[in-house]
């Protein structure tokens, strides 16, 4: 009786201990995935980034030129101001 008990109690730990190595693997290939997700997620999120990057480049750089125009148009209208002003103050 007692090596019918033994066995019973060895097959029972063997298929625990299968049962627990399947859980461990399942649990290494669920984490595998969530690595997985994690890095397309950080990897999509890299790439809005970067795309953000450079379409606030591309703006900024055609606002400079705004900016650059507008001074330069200032500065024609200040020298034909100032050149009416000595026409008009005789210089």
């Amino acid at each position: 009786m007692s090596s019918k008990r033994e066995q019973t109690k060895k097959e029972t730990e063997k298929k625990q201990r299968e049962r627990e190595k399947m859980g461990d693997r399942k649990g290494d290939d669920r984490s595998g995935a969530a690595n997985d997700d994690m890095l397309a997620s950080m990897k999509a999120g890299f790439d809005n980034v970067s795309k953000q990057i450079v379409t606030n480049s591309e703006e900024n750089r055609k606002e400079m030129k705004d900016i650059r125009e507008s001074i330069q148009n200032l500065g024609s209208i200040l020298r034909q101001e100032l050149a009416t002003f000595n026409e008009e103050m005789g210089n």
